[in-house]
């Protein structure tokens, strides 16, 4: 028997359904899979029940409310905080609760780093207002930060690092939206487009000048297509890859780079947000996607070193982002007194087994 009540609010106006995490999630979301497991683990370690845990994608309502009510915030690429804070005893919000300036601290300056912090800079203004009023609305209740998890990934057998054919993969969309504006406005392009673009023409270098390194690259029609996709064909060419890329999106946290953390890839990708589950992650950043075929080279060249990074990340989602971690850390926070949203970071560096485990 479940202790705690499950809600799920998908926003498709059918209003709250209840929901059993320990039934398959997939048929209503790919991205409930994750924090099912999540919340099943979170079970076993609270020390009392009697809490309604409500899974939403609604940041200014939501259904139930109360000093006995969690809430579990997925999908709001814009970080805001949700208006419901101060009603309910928690949030923990996947993608924060404030715009993070991503392009401020890239170097060397480059067209895409001043695109990308044009791009922070006019979400964090059009976010203004909007704060303001979620602060007198809002209050200060507590928000606690999320990693987003997997999405289209099944549970494959691990394939040792040495058996792994691909040197390095990337499986995802790449636009190339027609200009429709006049001037300077319509001649910008989003950082997503530019970034993969980039990302797309160094790994083509890449290939010509290493004929015998296997380069996996699959393009999808955009994001909606991954609902659609095999889950089981994306996720062996993750296993069976090396090296994963994993450029921004419309943010900069993707699903790809947990997707590929999970199965021992060296991930290769753009700066992220300083939150407690990414201090210290095992990935190669790169400010511009133009050095990648030099960065690929240096990483092939020392196979040892690659896999010593193969298993720091296996180690890390193990210790940080895998589902007892998580829930091991939102535990802590429903039982801490009089927390911070800020103080966890650091402290989760290994997830102990919960009793009974």
């Amino acid at each position: 028997m479940l202790r705690n009540r499950y809600l799920i609010d998908v926003a498709d106006g059918a209003g709250p359904q209840p929901w059993d995490p320990r039934e398959a999630a997939a048929p209503v979301r790919l991205d409930c899979v994750y924090f099912g497991r999540v919340l099943l683990a979170l079970e076993r370690r609270l020390a009392r029940g009697g809490r309604t845990f409500v899974l939403t994608w609604d940041i200014e309502s939501l259904p139930v409310a109360g000093p006995d009510v969690v809430a579990i915030v997925l999908g709001d690429e814009g970080a805001r905080r949700p208006r419901y804070t101060d009603a309910i005893e928690a949030v923990f919000k996947c993608y924060g609760e404030r715009p993070w300036i991503s392009g401020a601290g890239l170097r060397p300056p480059s067209a895409l780093g001043a695109l990308i912090l044009l791009e922070d800079l006019r979400r964090r203004t059009r976010a203004l207002p909007d704060d303001v009023s979620r602060m007198r609305t809002c209050g200060f209740g507590r928000v606690y930060p999320l990693p987003l998890g997997y999405y289209n990934q099944v549970d494959l057998a691990p394939v040792r690092f040495a058996a792994r054919r691909t040197a390095v993969v990337f499986a995802g969309s790449v636009e190339v939206p027609r200009r429709t504006r006049p001037g300077l406005r319509g001649a910008l392009r989003p950082s997503r487009v530019v970034a993969r673009s980039r990302m797309l023409a160094a790994l083509e270098r890449f290939r010509l000048a290493h004929p015998d390194q296997q380069v996996d690259v699959g393009i999808t029609p955009g994001f909606a297509s991954v609902r659609c996709d095999g889950a089981l064909d994306y996720s062996r060419r993750l296993m069976n890859a090396r090296i994963c890329l994993a450029p921004r999106g419309g943010s900069v946290e993707t699903f790809r780079f947990f997707e590929a953390t999970r199965y021992g890839c060296v991930v290769v990708g753009e700066r992220l947000p300083p939150t407690w589950f990414y201090a210290g992650a095992p990935m190669v950043t790169l400010d511009d996607w133009r050095t990648l075929p030099a960065v690929l080279e240096r990483l092939g060249g020392d196979p040892a070193a690659l896999e010593r990074r193969h298993l720091a990340a296996l180690t890390w989602w193990r210790e940080r982002c895998s589902e007892e971690a998580v829930a091991a850390y939102m535990a802590d926070r429903l039982t801490s007194v009089g927390g911070s949203r800020d103080d966890a970071r650091g402290i989760y560096r290994r997830a102990r087994p919960a009793a009974g485990d």
